[in-house]
Formats: C-alpha cells, structure tokens, sequence
C-alpha cells in the first residue's frame, strides 16, 4: 500500500550508491504515491532493494507505455536523492545567510549531494533535477479540470473541437452544451467565435453540462458562457479550456501550436471582460454611441457643469482597465490575430474599434490628466498601477510588424510582454509563439512543448539564444532588476518576473536600447569586449552553471547609495510612510561626488578628461539623452568636444550647476535611476545595479557589449547586473597591453562559474 514517504526514506531509498556505503543489507522499498504509474518493482537476486514480502527486487522507470528503463535502481535511486535536495533546500532556507543569493545556495546543495554518490548515479540525479524543476515549485500547474472524459481527436492535423451553446429562454437556466468536431480547413463551413477570457481561480468552480455529462468550468467561464448564450438559438465557439484535453499533454501541445490559426479564423473573437459593475454598463453604452469620425468630448466634459459627469467616466474607465484580461499573457495573441473582435462586459458589447477610439480619445489629451488623477484617487487606483494599466493596452494596441524590428524578435517580444501574467510559468514563452513569423529562426525555442518543466524552458530559451547568436545579450536581460529574488540561475531570464520590478519606469538597461519599459532593440552603442565571441558556453551541474571566459578588471572600493529618483515623485511616500529615510537628490550627488574626488582631483586618467568631465559622462552612462523634434529619444554618446546638450547648454555643468543639471535629466530619461555610483581600487569610475556592494569584481565577460558586476562564491559567481564604467566601455581593457594608461590594472583572462 503506497505511502508518503519521509526524508528518512528517500534517504535509504538512494543510500545504496552513497560512496561510503559498507552495508550488504538490502534497502527496503518504499512505495510513493504514484508508484506504479511510472516504476515496476521486479523480482531480481541481485536487486538493491526489499519489497513488503520480503522479496529482493530491483526498480526500473516505467519509460514508453510499459516498456522499462535499461538500467537497475539507479533511476530510482537518483530520483530520491533528487528529491532530498530539493527538501533539504527549502528546510534550510531560514538558518542561512540571508546574503547569499538562493540560486547559489542551490547549486551549492547540489554540489554537496553529488560529492557523497557514486559516479554511476550522479548524472541521473542532475536529470531528476531537471525534471523536478525548481522554479516550478512556485508554479500553478493547469491540470485537469473536472472528470469530464474527451473523446479522441481526428486524426487530421488540423482537427479542434467546437462547443454548441445551447440555447436558453432564461439567464438562470443551467448550461447545456455538446462537443463537435471540426478542423481549421473547413472553418468556412463551420464558423465558429473564439472566447478570449481570464480562466480565474481553480478553487471556484460551477457545474455545466457537456454531451449529458458533468463539466466542472471555473466561475468565470460559467459566467461568460451564461451571458453569451442567446435565448433562441445555439452559439458555436471555441473555449480553451473546453475545446482541449488539458489533462492530455500530447494534445495539449498540438492544440497549443495552432492557437494562432484558430483566433484568425474565428468569425469574431470575443472579449470577456467579466460580469457586469456598478460602473461598467454606463460606459460600454457610451463608447457604443460613439461616432469613429468625431473625438470624445474631453474637453467640454472636463469644464463646468459636466465635470463630475467627466469623472464619473473617468473613474469607470480605470476600474475597467483593472481587471484581468487586461494583464493576462494569453490575450495579446488572442486580440492581435483575431480579424473582428467585441470587449463583452455583461450583457454590453463594444467592438474593438470603438473601444480603441475612446481609449485614444480618452486618454490622448495631456491637459485632462489633472482629472484623471483625480478620478483615479477616487476610485482607490494607485497612478502608477494606472500608468501599468494603460502601458499593457498602448503595447497591446501597438500593431508594429515583428519583421520591421531590427533585432531578436522573439526576444524582444518576450520582454515587452512579460508584464502580462500566467499561472503556468510556461505560458509566458508559449503564448507569444503565434505573434512571431514563420520565418523567424528563432520562432522554434517558443514552440509549445508542455513536457517541459519551466525551468528546462526557461534554459532552454536562453542557451539557444547564447550558442546561436555567441554574445550576451541575453545575460543584459536576465541581470534587469526583479521585484523578488529567484531561483533560476542568474544568467537565465525569468519572464515570470521580467520587468515586474518595484522602480520607477525610468530605470533604463545599458546594453539594450529602452524606453519607458519598452525595447527599442539591441544596438551597438557599447562594446566593452571589442565584439569578441562569447566562449566557452559550457553547462555544468545539470545545465544550471554557466561557463564563460572574460577579464576581471578591478573591485569596487567605495560605492555611494542608490539614486532613488526625482523628489517630487518620493514626496508622496514619504508622506504614507514619514518613517521611510530617502535621501535627497543633493545628499546623492554631493556624496557621489566625494566618491569620485571632486572637487579635489582634476584628472582622470584612463581617458585624459577633466574628473569633473568623467564624472558626468559616468552618471549619464556617455549618453546625450537626444530628442528629437517629435520627442522620441535616441540613443547617441556624448561627442568627444566642440558640443552642446539640448538639456546642458554648457557641458559639463559647473559645481553650481550640478544639482539643477541632474534635476533637469529627470524631465527627460534618468540614467542614473536605480543605481549606485562606484570606485574601483584602481581609480575607474562607474556605475552599478542598486545591489552592488564594496568588494564586487567589475568584470569584462567576452561575447558582453557593457562590463557586468559579479560577485564570488567559494568558485561560483552571481552575476549582479550590468555596469557602465568610463574609459572601459569601447574595448579598451581587451586592448590594455597596448594603452599606456590601463597597465596599471593588469586584468587577465579567467573561466567564470556564473550561478
């Protein structure tokens, strides 16, 4: 009879490939639950185990069907080991150094565990691992529903399902519907509409009726499907989580890969938003009534007599961009590739021309955002959730075509569409797969692949990127700044929490080319390793270790405190919170300047400038901050002499002009925010992420177009993020034997361990 096994046994469960193993007694086997799904217990002489009756039995893993693995205990074993780590993690968590990083404490687990087992088992354990996925650990697994049982598919490749919806005279009517099927090919005879919607809590389902059988649908399915259904004839769609075996993965995965082919062939795609609100019928009727050729009355309605009319919309419009669909992952292809597309809201619907018009008009006129803010204190919206709000529906609205991109863009739409949540940590690479042209190369690392754990897809994305492309452009995005720390390795890009970081939207990238949480694309602005290959890219430790080759310039020696930003924009949490010390912006510069030696020292060596010179061009990373004239920034470095700055007539500022310089680069694009300004032993001066801490190593990894800060463990290194360091920024420490003013520093090429 299986039971849930304990440490104990999973630690007798492996003990027979320990190295110091003397014992001739035979471990008794345990059975987890689940056993005889994926394990047979044999009879074997030779067997390293005992089962319940006594009997010597060897384990193999159940592999195909009911064919068995080649090799004796040695899975079965490995994946007890496998599971001691992760539990031994976790249950160690709380009596270690709150200062190492979890992805270190990790691989430092691993490496203990491997060093007490035979060879013969190690490599399996590294595979167990894998399977076992640790940042799934924190992952919602879809699983299966309800024990509704799907007939088989078609064979034909493009076969899918349709849900009827039966009709009904009354709203309170159960929900009957039946399940046909149907292929993409003849959709012109079965037209069909696509429901784009938010699946909700698992935890909250209602009873519907599919083919006289019991489905179990998630609330707000129900509630969708009940205001969807007319009262005299039956509606044909296609429901996700209706029309797929979710429980089935060899289906799931077909299904998955043409999800793009389903919601372009829809006859209409609908958007449910949810049930409807106190607010919500008000507005939808007023975008129904309006005129696509006419602007919305902002104006009028923001002065006088119609100004609380004004608000009340205002107010309705931010609740309503409040609710889920507006942050879910699934929904951008979903409203991207549908041809005709309805925003549903109860019994309301608005098609998506209308709601684009208001939402423009609404939203369009700068001198109304006085009353927006209002409106938003009024109905208990932070501005900054709006301004996320309202970034997720300008990039969903934005119809820029992937091929004009002019680099990655399978990368580039992953980040910019990382902010949109989902609860299977896999759906945040699988959903954007429809988004990408055939013809993009890279378009195979985000074909849907449930086997996956998210922690082999998460590898799997960033090693096809680096062995592909051999640069580093990929670590650029894994070391931006999360809300929390992770388990992946540090050179792995989590895009369960890319972008979803506690700043301010200022904080720019370095390496790649940025704009208000938007990437432009990756340039060439820097090139700190003279456009070398990045080398070796070797995997160790279950691919969890990234292996590369660089130069480690120098350590940090004095380091200041973080830029926190314009002051108008703290004032307010200060006032929340009076007991929070944030330091001022002059407080930030005049000990940032300190650090660098002014107004003492007047040179700086590694680039012949003035100190007061190397110090801006530090802070302001090299960067002009030019607008042009439609105020669209563009990246260019600050020319060499004979120049001005449209925000700096006089550059660099005088001591005078120092504070109300920096003041004004917060009118523009800070890129300073978010960082600490630092000194190196030797005299560089820099940059670096807020983490950063005295004792860091400024290092140069080839393949990297900016220095990255990294910090060592016993042989591993966590890579802290990005760092801009004058003088360094053009290859000029690959070239030191030949730069008179570098061969001080006597960098020298080392392998890096980066976990």
């Amino acid at each position: 009879m299986p039971v849930n096994m304990t440490t104990e046994d999973m630690l007798e469960q492996a003990s027979p490939f320990l190295l110091n193993n003397t014992s001739r007694v035979p471990a008794r086997l345990v059975r987890l639950p689940g056993f005889d799904k994926d394990w047979k217990a044999i009879p074997d002489d030779n067997g390293l185990y005992v089962n319940e009756f006594e009997q010597r039995v060897a384990i193999k893993r159940r592999c195909n069907g009911e064919s068995l693995s080649e090799t004796n205990d040695v899975h079965w074993a490995a994946y007890n080991a496998a599971r001691v780590v992760i539990l031994g993690f976790f249950s160690g968590l709380k009596q270690t150094d709150d200062q190492v990083p979890l992805s270190i404490m990790w691989q430092r687990k691993i490496q203990g565990i491997l060093h007490e087992y035979q060879k013969e088992v190690q490599n399996f354990i590294l595979r167990e691992l894998e399977q076992m996925a640790l940042v799934d650990t924190r992952m919602s697994v879809v699983g299966p529903l309800n024990p509704y049982q799907y007939p088989p598919l078609p064979l034909d490749s493009s076969a899918i399902r349709l849900v009827l919806l039966l009709p009904s005279p009354e709203r309170h009517h159960d929900i009957i519907c039946r399940l046909c099927s149907s292929t993409l090919d003849r959709s012109d005879s079965d037209k069909y509409e696509a429901l784009s919607y938010v699946w909700g809590s698992r935890s909250k389902k209602k009873a519907i009726t599919i083919d006289k059988k019991l489905f179990l649908a998630t609330e707000n399915l129900e509630s969708a499907l009940r205001n969807l259904r007319y009262r005299d004839k039956p509606r044909v769609l296609w429901v996700d989580s209706m029309c797929i075996n979710q429980s089935d993965v060899v289906e799931r995965n077909s299904q998955v890969q043409q999800m793009g082919r389903i919601y372009e062939n829809a006859q209409n795609v609908i958007i449910w938003l949810g049930p409807e609100s106190e607010d919500s019928n008000a507005l939808m009727n007023l975008m129904c009534c309006q005129e696509m050729d006419t602007p919305f009355p902002q104006k009028h309605l923001s002065h006088g007599a119609h100004y609380a009319l004004y608000t009340t919309y205002a107010e309705a419009f931010c609740n309503l961009l409040q609710r889920p669909w507006f942050k879910r992952a699934w929904c951008v292809q979903e409203f991207r590739l549908a041809r005709c597309a309805f925003f549903q809201c109860g019994q309301v619907a608005v098609s998506r021309e209308l709601f684009v018009h208001f939402y423009i008009n609404f939203f369009g006129d700068a001198s109304i955002l006085k009353n927006i803010t209002q409106a938003c204190y009024k109905a208990a919206i932070s501005l900054l959730d709006l301004r996320g709000s309202l970034s997720l529906l300008s990039t969903i609205l934005e119809r820029r075509e992937l091929e004009t991109i002019p680099s990655y863009p399978v990368l580039i739409t992953l980040a910019t569409y990382s902010r949109w949540e989902a609860s299977d940590f896999r759906d945040k690479v699988f959903a954007f797969y429809s988004l990408i042209p055939d013809n993009d190369p890279d378009k195979i690392v985000l074909k849907p692949d449930y086997t996956l754990s998210g922690t082999q897809l998460y590898t799997k994305v960033a090693v096809h990127f680096l062995r592909k492309y051999r640069n580093l452009d990929i670590l650029s995005l894994a070391a931006q700044p999360t809300s929390e720390e992770q388990l992946l390795p540090c050179w792995i890009p989590n895009w369960q929490g890319f972008l979803n970081r506690k700043r301010d939207y200022r904080y720019r990238s370095i390496a790649i080319y940025t704009l208000n949480d938007r990437i432009i694309s990756f340039d060439d602005m820097y090139s700190a390793s003279l456009g070398l290959i990045a080398t070796p890219i070797d995997l160790s430790h279950g691919s969890q270790v990234l292996v590369l080759d660089g130069v480690c310039v120098d350590t940090i020696e004095a380091i200041g405190i973080t830029d926190q930003g314009f002051e108008s924009n703290l004032t307010q949490a200060v006032r929340i919170q009076p007991e929070i010390r944030i330091e001022t912006n002059s407080e930030i510069m005049s000990q940032w300047k300190e650090i660098a030696g002014l107004p003492g020292e007047s040179y700086y060596k590694y680039t012949g400038q003035s100190l007061r010179e190397a110090f801006w061009r530090t802070i302001l990373m090299d960067d002009s901050l030019d607008f042009r004239e439609d105020r669209h920034y563009s990246r260019r470095r600050i020319p060499k002499d004979n120049f001005e700055l449209h925000w700096c007539p006089r550059f660099p500022p005088s001591a005078d002009e120092d504070l109300e310089a920096r003041n004004a680069i917060y009118h523009e694009i800070a890129p300073m925010h978010g960082r600490r300004f630092f000194k190196t032993a030797k005299g560089l001066l820099g940059l670096a992420p807020t983490t950063a801490r005295k004792g860091d190593f400024v290092v140069v990894l080839f393949g990297g177009k900016v220095p990255f800060i990294m910090r060592s463990y016993d042989g591993l290194y966590h890579l802290e993020g990005e760092c801009y360091v004058h003088g360094i920024m053009d290859g000029e420490v690959i070239h030191q034997p030949r730069i008179e003013q570098f061969k001080d520093l006597k960098p020298k090429a080392e392998r890096f361990h980066i976990a």
